[in-house]
C-alpha cells in the first residue's frame, strides 16, 4: 500500500459506518457514535539521488493520556476497554471494513487520546 493510500484509507473508517447506517433509515445504532479523526500524515523524502533517497513517514504528535483499543495482535478488545464506546465502535468499523472489502483490508492497531 503507497504513502496515498495510507492517507487516504482512514477516512473511510466513519464513511463506511455512515453508509451502514444510512442503508436502513429506520435502524438505529445502540451507542452514539463518536467523534473521532485520524492523525494527520504525510512522507517526507530526502531529495538527492533517487535510488538511495530516505522515506520517513511523519505524524502529527498526540498528546495527553494515551489509550490502546486494538492492538496489531488481536482484533481483541483489550479487558480494560471491553465496555468502553469509542473501543465499541472501533471494533464495530473494524468488522465493517473486513465484511464490506471482502477481507481484504481493516484498520488495526487503533489508539489515541481525547481531545477537549
Amino acid at each position: 500500500m503507497g504513502g496515498c493510500s495510507l492517507e487516504f484509507h482512514p477516512g473511510l473508517v466513519c464513511g463506511v459506518c455512515e453508509e451502514i447506517f444510512a442503508d436502513d433509515p429506520t435502524w438505529k445504532p445502540r451507542l452514539p457514535t463518536p467523534d473521532l479523526r485520524f492523525t494527520e500524515v504525510g512522507l517526507a523524502v530526502e531529495q538527492g539521488d533517487s535510488s538511495h533517497a530516505k522515506v520517513c513517514m511523519i505524524e502529527e504528535r498526540i498528546g495527553g493520556p494515551f489509550q490502546k483499543y486494538i492492538h496489531n495482535g488481536s482484533a481483541r478488545l483489550p479487558a480494560s476497554v471491553q465496555n468502553d464506546a469509542v473501543a465499541l465502535f472501533l471494533s464495530f468499523s473494524q468488522h465493517a471494513q473486513y465484511v464490506l472489502s471482502n477481507g481484504q483490508v481493516f484498520v488495526s492497531d487503533y489508539q489515541g487520546t481525547f481531545l477537549s
